[in-house]
């Protein structure tokens, strides 16, 4: 396994998170060869450029200081631990001052181009920097397409590519990522000998992340270099289930590393039992041609994993112990290391080690499998998935991060399903997402860690997990009756009070649960946003140059307030 690496994406704008994960001798004992920071291009001064430009002010000297420092000690324990050291960054990605000073020179179209002669220039200076100041740094990881500027109070830039823009076309769009990747690939790994992992990150399903020709048109263009690797998600689009497996993996003629999210962030974030490295691994049953890493594994272009142990979308829940974490990290690493063995062995070798005997180990293994068909029928909604295509967005993406969305979200999906006569297959999968929780939990009451404090977790995470898609399934139940199933018609005069008072004690026992155990993770909100950003002390600029903007619009709404269909 040339790459096993690991990330915290912390969520931007907000304290760092409290784990373990940041270790790198624990990472090292899990079998890790590789720890990812975060942007480490913003303590470079471009001194060789303009010295002096970027600190002036104390502040700003005091800032560059305190974080140089810190990735000078990052870098250096990664190393003693026996880890290659990278760092994620987001490109273009500058001081202020320096855009300003040199912007004439950088725009084109309004946004800084990698045509543009100053900024190749300003790309090499930084590089040279780098390596120069951090010369144990193995490599960067470097994303396109998004541009998170929340920790970067002196900082500024946007996308290096500019995504889904009417003034230029998608050759021009290529373009682009041909000459941004063969500077880099030049620079970084022949100039410097380091590691260039390039994510293919994009929105866009038929772009450069998982469309196979499109994919191939770009990195064709580019010569291939024993340090250059490209990197993409396991899944086609998000990590959400019923999407197809990524077709891009094991095409083309580059070295390739998969992404693997191990705390879901559409899927509670390991705040209600969270297991789903069998369908990374197997392929999940739920996906029209079930694929996983197992099918990709001795493939000559795969060279590994970069996983994200912590984080991944924005907010909560946040949770105080990372059990459901810990499981899927440590599944994901052991198979990786031994791939002659099943998942299900691995699964089993974990589990008992944190202390439960054989017959328990299948009770709690029933317990996932039967935690994972619930979510997937209580967030996911397969009457109107089904429908969609491939590269289409599940259940229009309804509930995200600790967020419960409203009528934006779910309008499309219940004219839908009201039109072809679907509301009450709906409802029934609903139902049946919350008698399998249930089912859950009463099956965890047979199962006690010997640990204390994970014991208490665990059954805590199970009741969450209850009591939360009881508040979804009766939420769906309340808006339905502002639609008329052309099939069967609902009265929603004899059953919406009813439904109310029972929505209302869900929530204030989902409340209770919160206040009564401390080792509770923070609760979902009956809101969400207009976009599916979270704005930080800095709006969020996009690719497209918009920014974020924020309401509220959640399933209270439609429950407390106005639960009509318009």
């Amino acid at each position: 396994m040339k790459f096993l690496l690991d990330m915290i994406h912390d969520n931007p704008g907000e304290p760092p998170f409290q784990t373990r994960y940041r270790d790198p001798e624990y990472l090292a004992s899990l079998g890790y060869n590789g720890q990812i920071g975060k942007n480490i291009i913003t303590s470079l001064t471009f001194d060789a450029l303009e010295p002096g430009m970027f600190l002036h002010d104390p502040k700003e000297c005091a800032w560059f200081e305190k974080t140089t420092r810190r990735f000078h000690k990052e870098i250096a324990e990664a190393k003693a631990a026996g880890l290659r050291a990278f760092s994620h960054v987001d490109l273009f990605v500058f001081p202020q001052k320096l855009i300003n000073h040199f912007a004439k020179e950088l725009m084109e179209y309004g946004r800084i181009s990698i045509f543009k002669s100053r900024t190749r220039q300003l790309c090499r200076v930084m590089i040279d920097e780098l390596f120069d100041t951090y010369p144990g740094l193995d490599g960067l990881v470097v994303r396109v397409g998004e541009t998170y500027l929340h920790d970067m109070p002196y900082h500024g830039g946007q996308g290096a590519v500019t995504y889904n823009c009417a003034d230029l076309d998608r050759t021009r769009e290529q373009e682009e990522f041909v000459s941004l990747i063969s500077l880099l690939r030049d620079e970084i790994c022949k100039k410097h000998n380091r590691y260039l992992l390039f994510r293919t990150w994009d929105c866009f399903p038929d772009r450069f992340h998982a469309n196979p020709e499109y994919y191939v048109a770009i990195t064709d263009q580019v010569e291939p270099h024993e340090k250059l690797v490209f990197s993409m998600k396991y899944t086609a689009l998000d990590f959400w289930r019923r999407v197809r497996f990524n077709p891009c993996l094991t095409r083309g003629k580059h070295q390739q590393v998969v992404e693997v999210q191990c705390q879901l962030e559409y899927e509670g974030k390991g705040a209600y039992p969270m297991y789903h490295m069998g369908g990374v691994i197997n392929g999940f049953p739920d996906a029209t041609t079930p694929k996983g890493l197992h099918h990709i594994i001795h493939h000559p272009l795969f060279r590994g994993v970069f996983a994200w142990s912590r984080g991944g979308g924005w907010g909560g829940p946040y949770i105080k112990n990372e059990f459901w974490v810990d499981l899927n990290v440590e599944v994901l690493s052991k198979w990786l290391q031994d791939p002659s063995r099943s998942e299900e062995e691995v699964f089993q070798a974990v589990v008992t080690s944190k202390g439960l005997d054989a017959k328990t180990c299948e009770r709690f293994r029933q317990l996932c499998l039967l935690a994972g068909e619930a979510v997937l029928k209580g967030r996911y909604c397969e009457a109107y998935d089904r429908h969609l295509n491939e590269n289409s967005t599940p259940t229009n993406n309804w509930l995200r991060d600790d967020h419960l969305g409203g009528r934006r979200q779910l309008k499309p999906i219940f004219t839908y399903l009201a039109e072809k006569g679907l509301l009450k297959e709906a409802l029934a999968e609903k139902r049946q997402s919350a008698n399998l929780w249930e089912q859950v939990e009463e099956l965890g009451q047979q199962i006690n860690f010997p640990d204390a404090k994970v014991d208490a977790f665990f059954h805590v995470s199970l009741t969450y997990g209850r009591l939360l898609y009881q508040l979804v399934r009766k939420g769906w139940e309340i808006y339905a009756l502002s639609y008329q199933d052309k099939d069967a018609p609902i009265d929603k005069s004899t059953v919406f009070e009813q439904l109310k008072q029972e929505y209302g004690q869900a929530w204030q026992a989902y409340k209770r649960l919160y206040q009564t155990h401390a080792c509770c993770p923070t609760l979902y909100q009956s809101e969400q946003r207009v976009t599916d950003y979270h704005v930080g002390k800095k709006d969020l600029v996009l690719s497209n140059g918009n920014t974020t903007q924020a309401c509220t619009d959640g399933l209270h709404d439609l429950v407390n307030g106005d639960n009509t269909a318009e």
